[in-house]
Parts: C-alpha cells; sequence; structure tokens
C-alpha cells in the first residue's frame, strides 16, 4: 500500500522548454513521470498530467546559457521564476479514501 508521504512522480523541464514557457506566457502540460522515467498512470488507465505556467521577474538569461547549470543557477539568483501549478489530471489513488492529495514541492 502506498503511504500518505509517498512521491507519486515528477516533472522535469528543458532549457528550451522553459524558454518556449516563458515566451507564450501560457500554460503547458507535461507528463509526470515516476523515478525510473516512466510515466504515471492513475486509475482511469490515462497518464498523469500536471498543467504549468511560468512567470519571469528580472533578467533570466537562459538563451545565452543552455547546457551550462553553475551559469542558469546564478542568473536564477539575479531573477525570479514562479512556476504555478494551474491543474494536475489522472492522479493515482493514494491514500484508502481513493484520492491524491497532492502537493508541489
Amino acid at each position: 500500500m502506498v503511504g500518505s508521504n509517498d512521491k507519486v512522480g515528477s516533472v522535469k523541464i528543458s532549457a528550451a522548454e522553459l524558454r518556449a514557457c516563458l515566451r507564450s506566457g501560457a500554460g503547458r502540460t507535461f507528463e509526470i513521470k515516476d523515478e525510473n522515467r516512466k510515466p504515471v498512470v492513475g486509475n482511469d488507465k490515462q497518464r498523469a498530467e500536471l498543467t504549468l505556467r511560468f512567470e519571469k521577474e528580472g533578467e533570466l538569461d537562459i538563451e545565452q546559457q543552455e547546457g551550462d547549470e553553475e551559469a542558469i543557477a546564478a542568473a536564477g539568483r539575479r531573477a525570479k521564476l514562479e512556476v504555478v501549478v494551474e491543474s494536475a489530471r489522472h492522479l493515482p489513488k493514494m491514500d484508502m479514501m481513493g484520492t491524491c492529495d497532492a502537493f508541489c514541492v
């Protein structure tokens, strides 16, 4: 049985995806993957997904620093990147009541 604090999965976003999201300003849906990078499947047999929207304040120069994680981290100290969770769908049931009380870290 899955415990109440067990991780459902994660979403990893590349620098290119982040740039595209920042340019569009719209929410974008990503698949939630487990620790083996396989899609998480909900009880409705559909792949779990998370819709995120990104907003930035200040200079976040991802264009020139792609692939240089230290430089991206340094740029992040000069800017603010806000990640807004717009929705989560098809999450697996995680407790005895048959629900998933999801939260993001």
